[in-house]
């Protein structure tokens, strides 16, 4: 009897260990999937056919038009995860954009823009598009314009170009969810996507989306825009106050277990935090 409970302790030790090797490989592969995202998104806002098409006074872009269109959908083109790119100008206003319906458009209320005209790099949450109906991350990089010949401030440097607009990439979804399918090394193991308000992002199991693990707190829902954010009136919760305590730990975070919502089933984890987002990927597999 001792050496078979010590044979089981041994093997779920093993397992989890397993579980939090494969997690670890699938965020380190989704950082350098964001990573180079963003980088891609900066790039081209730096373009200076980009930049001298939003930096110029709205009657004098047409001859500009076709060259900055271009240089978007080149980026567009060059990756098939990239379903759309967008030119937003000063204002947030969609000069450009490889999906015609976002033309002309204000997403001056989308964080994407509010943080990237600020002069920073950023990415957002999971955001199921307004214009798409598809969920994705958004990418921005503020466009700043070209310094001008001669302009110099007090230590004789030439100015940096001011922030004339926002560059925008929308990764889809599916990008994200095809690294989660490839981590299923077993049929009845399951990857799936937590972010930093607990809430699951994505999952094998359609029932699992934009559920929270535990109730969210009154704070959390006020600054959360369900609506704009997972096109949901509310956030259901799971009720697994176990896999949420496996998020906060500092001893042992990689690991927790849990009771399946929907299956009854104890199941274990691996989870592993992603450096280059607020968010947690987790693959588990039933207990027996």
């Amino acid at each position: 009897d001792y050496n078979l409970r010590h044979s089981l302790s041994s093997l779920k030790s093993s397992e989890y260990e397993n579980l939090e090797l494969l997690a670890a490989r699938g965020a380190a592969r989704l950082d350098q999937l964001t990573t180079d995202t963003q980088r891609v998104t900066s790039q081209v806002a730096s373009d200076n056919d980009i930049a001298t098409f939003t930096a110029a006074a709205p009657e004098d872009r047409a001859p500009l038009h076709e060259l900055a269109w271009q240089a978007i959908a080149n980026v567009h083109d060059s990756n098939p995860d990239y379903s759309s790119v967008l030119l937003l100008d000063r204002q947030g206003k969609c000069l450009l954009s490889t999906n015609p319906r976002n033309l002309g458009k204000s997403y001056a209320f989308r964080d994407y823009y509010q943080i990237a005209v600020q002069g920073k790099n950023y990415i957002s949450n999971w955001i199921v598009g307004s214009t798409t109906g598809r969920p994705g991350v958004f990418f921005s990089s503020p466009v700043r314009s070209r310094p001008r010949p001669g302009t110099k401030n007090p230590t004789g440097k030439i100015v940096a170009g001011e922030i004339v607009g926002v560059m925008v990439i929308k990764l889809d979804s599916k990008a994200i969810e095809t690294v989660l399918r490839s981590l299923r090394n077993q049929a009845h193991t399951a990857a799936f996507l937590i972010d930093r308000n607990g809430i699951i992002l994505s999952h094998p199991d359609q029932r699992w989306l934009y559920h929270s693990l535990v109730p969210l707190t009154a704070q959390t829902q006020k600054q959360l825009d369900v609506k704009t954010e997972f096109d949901r009136d509310r956030i259901d919760s799971l009720n697994l106050p176990s896999l949420a305590a496996g998020l906060g730990r500092t001893s042992d975070p990689e690991r927790a277990s849990y009771r399946s919502p929907f299956t009854s089933e104890p199941e274990i984890v691996g989870l592993a935090p992603l450096a280059s987002h607020r968010w947690w990927l987790a693959i588990s597999e039933p207990e027996a």
